[in-house]
């Protein structure tokens, strides 16, 4: 059976026949949980129920336990609750589940869980590049399960990396492939530019068949995909190639031309819009749910952006009658005049960052259109602790007591990366199922006992403290995402940030951490043999060390600008220890690692050359980013910056070597050292390397020995 016979087959029994529809999804259920645990199915039923309003219930009837629920989702949404809150086994992205015992916990009295958030949505376009552009279908069966234990039931899809726009492109005689590297910026390649290396065109069928494989799997367990739809944009070639079509300047981003638009007047915007939902729909099948940004950031395109909505939304309602148009809330858009003629109801907006710029607080369309509160948390898949809980769910309530509460139907996970911060996402698909704010300790016990597998006092504290210190309202500061690495960054006499609108400034301190590491490690012999025990305490560790960084760089520099030459020596030695010590904590854990990320990358590869290129454009993506002008013009160097095993110390301390090397030979000690540090970088970028692919050592004892060396004694002040 072809991949693409059997999307069709989900979707027809999914859309067509309710008997076999809800067959399908029980099976599918029912493979979810033995996914989860060999045998676990075995253990429950799973029941669609008639309710009109989204619930779940979790009860247990004749010594199994019953989960009903009245979407698919629903049913999925109260496994994972059931898994956390009774079983103590979380579902977290990297970590491995605790085993579930056998027979299941009672449930004493039924637990009844409902929301009025019709949408639980996942996924920013950023994410392909920072995450998952190069996943193969083991690591997206375990995300689809990610998304269907957290209750997530819309998913941005964009593996295919463009392969509709690129197919209707070449019917007009048009190849965009570029036979170089070309860094395509943080925006969706479809809002920035569509040109492909040869190898990854290559890799177009391949990748049309995951993502059919991944629509289909997603729609079994009553997650609908977001597909990016035609927005009137065209590839740069295509305008060059024809000169009878009217085409417009698509304004500019970071100082670089956009691609040009369709003027949306002109006959060819509706023929070529025609084509692209024809083979979308042909690779596909029927959407419910279509992205269509015409501008997300940068200036807008010259052309009359009223009829440009109007003819957008048209478009996709002719192809998909049932479909939703979904738009991004950020910054200033979407436009007011883009949805001046368009039909609200058949709009969804996405307001991306909510935890630090709601849009929906200022923006008068809120209040007449359908939309969604949404966080972002983590921009370029930076490492580090961050984030608000408790904003999540009071900015939630309050909305509700706005005019603009009327139109919220949702809640949504816009970060840019994945795999960091769980606490926080966590907590965010579980307030679509709360009317309130819980008690937060309380909470966080409950989800310390379901990451650990157990209850722990000293856990219990430590986390405590990381809320009262790290993730609470009172404390987090208004940044981009986590407090940076200083660590990471390219060295200069005074250091405030890796990446341009980041900070390496921390919002807390070692005496804010160090009680907390205190507490973890105490919990070491009962928890040591915990996954995620073990990834919690590594990460805390690296914090630790990234402030104590931040406390020692000053002091290198100062000595040096005094002139102290044995005292600016010791210093920089005791600097560049430190990286040598986050490696030693680091390398204990996978997800810490820069190999297993590049071979991810080097696996799309069918011979060495091309592994080479995939290793290359793996290093780039967490460096420079693109070519010299977008790295340093545009300032997007190191936005993507991983402190992890390996680039902690072949490229991040060498650049601190080389650094301190040029200051000794200064005489104006004021003055910067002439470093070219894009070509550093790129050298590292460019030159293959074999690091290891699986963690080495024990993480409790790589954080005894340095919590031995600096948990008492990092400096009067507690950094």
């Amino acid at each position: 059976m072809t991949r693409l016979y059997y999307l069709l087959l989900v979707m027809t029994a999914l859309c067509v026949n309710p008997c076999q529809a809800e067959s399908i999804h029980i099976r599918s259920i029912a493979a979810l949980a033995e996914r989860i645990q060999p045998g676990l199915s075995q253990h429950f039923t799973f029941e669609l129920t008639a309710d009109l309003v989204e619930k779940f219930e979790i009860s247990t009837v004749d010594k199994k336990t019953a989960i009903r629920g009245s979407t698919p989702n629903s049913i999925t949404a109260g496994l994972g609750w059931y898994l956390k809150y009774h079983c103590n086994s979380g579902t977290f992205w990297t970590v491995k589940r605790n085993p579930i015992p056998i027979p299941l916990p009672t449930v004493a009295q039924t637990i009844v869980r409902q929301t009025s958030m019709k949408h639980r949505y996942y996924m920013n376009y950023c994410v392909d590049k920072y995450n998952y552009r190069y996943w193969d279908w083991t690591r997206w069966e375990q995300e689809i399960d990610w998304m269907a234990l957290n209750g997530v039931n819309i998913g941005l899809v964009i593996i295919d990396r463009g392969a509709v726009l690129h197919k209707v492109v070449e019917s007009y005689g048009v190849n965009e492939t570029v036979n170089r590297y070309y860094g395509d910026a943080i925006m969706p390649p479809a809002q920035f530019h569509f040109q492909l290396h040869e190898y990854e065109r290559a890799q177009l069928d391949r990748r049309i068949r995951l993502q059919q494989d991944v629509i289909a799997r997603m729609r079994e367990l009553g997650i609908q995909p977001l597909l990016d739809g035609f927005k009137g944009i065209a590839p740069r070639q295509l305008a060059d190639t024809l000169k009878d079509v009217r085409f417009k300047d698509g304004g500019e981003w970071g100082g670089e031309p956009k691609e040009p638009f369709i003027e949306a007047t002109d006959p060819f915007f509706e023929e070529f819009g025609a084509k692209y939902y024809q083979q979308q729909k042909k690779l596909y099948g029927d959407q419910c749910f279509i992205a269509a940004d015409p501008v997300v950031e940068g200036s807008a395109p010259q052309t009359d952006i009223g009829e440009l909505g109007l003819k957008i939304q048209n478009q996709i309602l002719e192809a998909y009658p049932n479909a939703i148009w979904v738009l991004q809330g950020w910054q200033a858009n979407p436009r007011d005049g883009l949805l001046r003629k368009t039909n609200p109801q058949r709009t969804l907006i996405l307001d991306l960052w909510c935890e630090q710029r709601p849009q929906w607080r200022k923006r008068d369309i809120y209040a007449g259109t359908p939309w969604v509160w949404s966080i972002i948390n983590n921009f370029g898949g930076r490492t580090g602790m961050y984030g608000n809980l408790d904003n999540i769910f009071v900015q939630q309530i309050e909305s509700k007591s706005q005019p603009q509460g009327k139109f919220l139907c949702g809640v949504g996970a816009l970060l840019e990366g994945l795999e960091n911060n769980p606490v926080v996402y966590n907590a965010l698909f579980e307030s679509a199922w709360m009317d309130t704010k819980p008690d937060m300790r309380l909470w966080l016990r409950d989800y310390a006992k379901s990451r650990y597998g157990k209850s722990n006092k000293h856990i219990e504290k430590a986390w405590e403290i990381l809320y009262e210190k790290v993730y609470s309202a009172s404390i987090t500061n208004a940044q981009q995402g986590p407090t940076e690495n200083i660590m990471c960054a390219r060295p200069k006499l005074k250091i405030d940030r890796v990446s341009s609108w980041g900070t390496a400034i921390p919002y807390f301190t070692n005496k804010d951490l160090i009680p907390a590491w205190d507490e973890m490690l105490s919990a070491a012999e009962e928890l040591g043999d915990s996954d995620g025990y073990q990834l919690d305490l590594a990460e805390l560790t690296r914090e630790i060390l990234s402030n104590y960084a931040w406390e020692l760089y000053p002091k290198v520099i100062a000595a040096h600008q005094q002139g102290n030459q044995k005292e600016f020596g010791i210093l920089a030695e005791q600097f560049l220890e430190l990286f040598d010590e986050m490696e030693m904590v680091l390398s204990t854990r996978k997800e810490f690692m820069v190999g297993p990320w590049i071979e991810t990358h080097r696996n799309w590869g069918q011979n060495e050359k091309e592994k080479r290129y995939f290793e290359k454009a793996a290093k780039t993506f967490i460096t420079v980013l693109g070519g010299k002008p977008f790295s340093e013009t545009g300032k997007l160097h190191d936005y993507s910056y991983r402190a992890w095993s390996g680039i902690m110390t072949d490229l991040y301390k060498a650049r601190f070597e080389t650094y301190f090397r040029e200051l000794r030979k200064a005489t104006d000690k004021k003055s910067e050292p002439n470093i070219d540090w894009y070509d550093f970088d790129y050298k590292w970028t460019a030159t293959p390397h074999n690091y290891a692919l699986e963690p080495s050592g024990s993480t409790a004892d790589a954080c005894k020995i340095l919590h031995s060396k600096y948990g008492k004694n990092i400096n009067s002040d507690g950094r």
